[in-house]
This record gives structure tokens, C-alpha cells and sequence, in this order.
């Protein structure tokens, strides 16, 4: 004898898988927008891998910068390319040679002057954390083809396809399970 009715039981799993499910797609669809529709509008993120701008920008946040944006004066954040690293930094002067930065939680300026040429865009906003979770998407690129994609994108998707593959069958297994128990004798 059953503690429980197996219908109800089954109906309690599917409703659980379907709302983990519906809970797993959202979040996905809703990641893809904070990190892909900026784009569209010229903002590209950057992982904050330092805390040279503690407190505004944390280490591990993901960085926003408007790349149409590359006209900077003195106490914008900007993003410049640094022999094929982006640095984030405060200007703190314009020289001739070009601007003189330093990272908000540093004592001392720059080494280098940043030339025009070699800003990105400026700083537009962040979020916090988020560069941890964007960094563990996106370490092991996996190559097929002519496209690298990521293993954990990869993953995201595989993860899509099981939950809602399990809740597809879990509805089929219900609507194709006997209703009476004389049924599950055979009809003896």
C-alpha cells in the first residue's frame, strides 16, 4: 500500500521540474540580456579582474563601458588598451603626451601616459559579482570549427534542453498512466 497516491505524487514532480524549469530558462534569458543587448547599444563588459577602483568599481564585477563614447576629459572612468589589455582607470590630467590615469585605490599615478587613441570608451556602470559568474561561463573555450564557444554556454544550453526534455516526458508519462487500478491488473 502506497503512503501516497502515485497520480498525486507524480503531479507534485512534474509541477516541481516544470517551475525549476520555467525558474532555470528565465534566469538564462535574462542573463543573455544584461550581457548581450548592451552591446547592441555599444556598451561591451568587461571582467574586473583588480581592485584598483575600489570602492566604485569592485574587483570580480562586471564593467560596462560605452565604446562610442571614446571622447574623455579629466575624472571619467575609461577603458583603454594597454599592449592588448583593457585597464580601467580614472584620467586624473591632460598633458600633451596624452592623459595621466590612476586607479581610485592606488597612491601614485600611471606609468604611462594614455594617448587618445588608446581609449576604449568611458565607464558607464557595473555589477557586482557578476564577473565571477561571467569569468566560470566563459574559462574553457571549446573550438568547433571556425567557432570558439564556450563550454559553459555549452552547458547552460545542454542544461535547457534536459530539464525540459525531463518535464516533457514526465507530462507524457501522466497523461498515458491508468486511472484505474483494475486497469493496472490487465482488466482481469
Amino acid at each position: 500500500m502506497y503512503l501516497i497516491d502515485m497520480e498525486v505524487f507524480m503531479r507534485i514532480i512534474r509541477k516541481a521540474v516544470s517551475i525549476i524549469t520555467i525558474a532555470f530558462t528565465a534566469a538564462v534569458i535574462l542573463c543573455a540580456c544584461i550581457f548581450c543587448v548592451p552591446r547592441l547599444f555599444g556598451y561591451t563588459p568587461y571582467v574586473v579582474l583588480s581592485g584598483s577602483m575600489e570602492p566604485v568599481i569592485h574587483t570580480g564585477s562586471v564593467a560596462f563601458v560605452n565604446t562610442r563614447d571614446t571622447d574623455a576629459v579629466p575624472n571619467d572612468v575609461v577603458a583603454y588598451n594597454l599592449d592588448g589589455t583593457i585597464v580601467l582607470h580614472r584620467i586624473i590630467s591632460e598633458t600633451t603626451e596624452g592623459f595621466i590615469t590612476m586607479g581610485d585605490a592606488n597612491e601614485a599615478p600611471d606609468a604611462n601616459p594614455v594617448e587618445k587613441q588608446q581609449v576604449v570608451g568611458t565607464f558607464a556602470f557595473s555589477i557586482p559579482a557578476a564577473g565571477y559568474l561571467l569569468s566560470a561561463v566563459e574559462r574553457h573555450p571549446l573550438q568547433i570549427g571556425p567557432f570558439t564557444v564556450s563550454t559553459g554556454i555549452l552547458m547552460i544550453i545542454g542544461m535547457v534542453i534536459l530539464l525540459n526534455t525531463v518535464e516533457y516526458f514526465l507530462s507524457e508519462c501522466a497523461e498515458g498512466s491508468p486511472q484505474d487500478p483494475q486497469d493496472m491488473k490487465g482488466g482481469e
